[in-house]
């Protein structure tokens, strides 16, 4: 058959993962059109005390995960790595048991990323995302589903139950899955995973609190042409006014790696060249235990810190040596919450030649006071450095961590590493576990199967041109046969 079959023939030859791939690549482009990215927006802003700038953000890395470029890489992976492979495991489990999926933070991103992926595989999924993003997800669920939403035999239910209620063992335990992916912060995750004694516990995936680093190399950044140092520059204040303390690509901790005297000259430049935010003193008015932070800084100046602003913006870097990091800590109190980073970073600097040390402070991060008890692991590194000390990063991480405590530590392999221009808009990671096997567990298949998966999208429906078509087919975008 050719490329432009019709989507019925289409179904009738691949089966439902294609027919939803084609339906998520419908909805995303008329999820701008016919309103839904606005009330997205708007329920971000009304229930998730976010600023404007920052749903729009969301919205932009909602609609981009509709799209089946970003949702190819994550189903076709290891022996299922074409669609007809992809057809017959999703076969031999239909009918099979749902996915729960947990999302306790201020970030929607991960958990709409894996209800995406739950629903081209077919699987019946129970979600339920905080309190505060819950508006933002019906108005998700609407766009996908339509009427279907919160039908009997719907793919996807969203449940406001809070982990807080009495009933939230009750109603966790009464679901009919056998696979779970939680996201939130430790004390939550412990819960809501006592809450599923029938989810075995291997499948009870877990991707808790984590953080991430800005890594920043002098030596790099005088190499820079004009325009670059003020791209690198913006994005490094970007990202320090935009912390979403619910993803872990948000830097909490800097580290720079050259003479203390140059760290300094850059981090002054930085500051210098950064432009504010127009909305930055209503976003930091929304965030005390980050203005509180900012203010205690100016104590760690006694303590051989130095504090490096904007001109006319709020935002700071307080940068010192690890002995001052020791001495600070000795004598000052420090945040009650590691995400209290807004517009505020701490940076130690570490000499070239100390790039092990560096290695081991970010890989034990979750020992040191501001962490402990709170953090499982560095997650993500966004990096104003050069590439070959991004490479040596992490070779001296990998032999750092093979020493660090901790059960729930990301192997160094794992880490994602950015450059700080591409940071602030980076999609979900999910801690080096694979989504596919994760929900289509392999001895959950039965090979003797045949059943049909269950086709969650409208009946009758026209999707239009799918991404089968001549325009847009499988060599485009890169699609294994």
């Amino acid at each position: 058959m050719g490329m432009g079959m019709s989507s019925s023939s289409t179904d009738r030859r691949v089966g439902s993962p294609v027919r939803a791939l084609e339906w998520l690549e419908a909805v995303a482009g008329r999820f701008r059109r016919d309103g839904h990215r606005g009330l997205f927006i708007r329920a971000l802003v009304a229930h998730a005390n976010c600023m404007e700038r920052d749903a729009e953000l969301e919205a932009d890395r909602v609609e981009a995960m509709l799209r089946s470029d970003y949702l190819l890489p994550l189903v076709l992976q290891g022996s299922t790595s074409s669609l007809h492979a992809l057809e017959e495991r999703c076969r031999q489990q239909a009918g099979g048991t749902g996915v729960f999926l947990l999302g306790s933070g201020t970030s929607s991103t991960s958990l709409v990323s894996s209800a995406l992926v739950g629903l081209v595989l077919g699987k019946t999924l129970y979600v339920r995302p905080s309190s505060t993003q819950l508006p933002a997800v019906r108005v998700l669920a609407r766009a996908i589903l339509g009427g279907g939403v919160g039908a009997a035999g719907a793919p996807l239910t969203l449940l406001a139950v809070s982990d807080r209620e009495p009933s939230y063992y009750s109603t966790l335990a009464a679901l009919p899955v056998s696979s779970a992916l939680l996201w939130g912060s430790q004390d939550v995750l412990d819960v809501t995973a006592a809450c599923l004694p029938q989810v075995p516990e291997p499948r009870k995936h877990r991707f808790g609190p984590r953080t991430g680093a800005l890594v920043l190399e002098p030596l790099w950044w005088r190499g820079l042409a004009e325009d670059e140092r003020h791209a690198v520059a913006q994005a490094c204040y970007d990202n320090l006014l935009c912390f979403d303390a619910g993803m872990d690509s948000s830097p909490s901790v800097g580290v720079a790696l050259g003479d203390i005297a140059a760290c300094r000259q850059m981090a002054d430049e930085l500051m210098a060249l950064a432009v504010p935010h127009a909305d930055e003193r209503e976003r930091l008015a929304r965030l005390a235990g980050a203005n509180a932070r900012r203010r205690l800084m100016s104590q760690w100046v006694s303590q051989g810190y130095t504090l490096h602003r904007s001109r006319s913006g709020s935002g700071q870097l307080a940068l010192g040596t690890f002995d001052d990091y020791r001495r600070k800590n000795h004598y000052l109190p420090e945040a009650p919450a590691y995400q209290d980073s807004a517009a505020a970073l701490e940076v130690l600097c570490f000499g070239q030649a100390e790039l092990g040390e560096a290695a081991r402070f970010l890989s034990t991060l979750q020992q040191e006071p501001r962490y402990r008890g709170k953090l499982w692991s560095l997650a993500h590194i966004a990096l104003g450095a050069s590439p070959a000390l991004a490479t040596a990063l992490r070779a001296a991480l990998t032999l750092a961590s093979a020493h660090a405590a901790g059960t729930r530590v990301i192997a160094a392999g794992d880490l994602r590493m950015l450059d700080v221009r591409d940071n602030v808009t980076t999609m979900p990671g999910f801690d080096g576990v694979s989504l596919l096997d994760a929900m289509l567990p392999e001895d959950e298949a039965e090979p003797a199967s045949r059943g049909r998966v269950p086709s969650w999208f409208p009946r009758g429906m026209d999707l239009g041109p799918g991404f089968f078509s001549p325009n847009s087919g499988s060599a485009k975008r890169g699609l294994p046969s």
